[in-house]
């Protein structure tokens, strides 16, 4: 399974970021077991009232069908938009 940790300075220039703009968050998910994914679908709908709190909302969710640079497939793939970075 791949693993991608954002470092320290990412996460400190998102925070600082001013930008007025929209951004889009990328999940790339792989899950576990089948019980990862229905955790996933828990935490997915727990979530979406902040996410709606805080004017974002969920562009796209679905299966990773197909890969085009890599060697291994994600199982599913989420994309969120926040109306500015403050509010991711």
């Amino acid at each position: 399974m791949s693993l991608i940790m954002p470092n320290d300075d990412a996460l400190w220039a998102l925070a600082s970021n001013n930008d007025e703009g929209i951004i889009v968050m990328l999940n790339l998910l792989k899950f576990k077991s089948k019980e990862g994914a229905e955790a996933y679908d828990r935490y997915v709908k727990s979530v979406s009232k902040m996410l709606k709190a805080r004017g974002a909302r969920i562009l796209y969710a679905g299966k990773a069908a197909e890969l085009l640079v890599g060697y291994k497939t994600w199982d599913a793939i989420v994309l969120v938009e926040y109306p500015r970075a403050k509010y991711f």
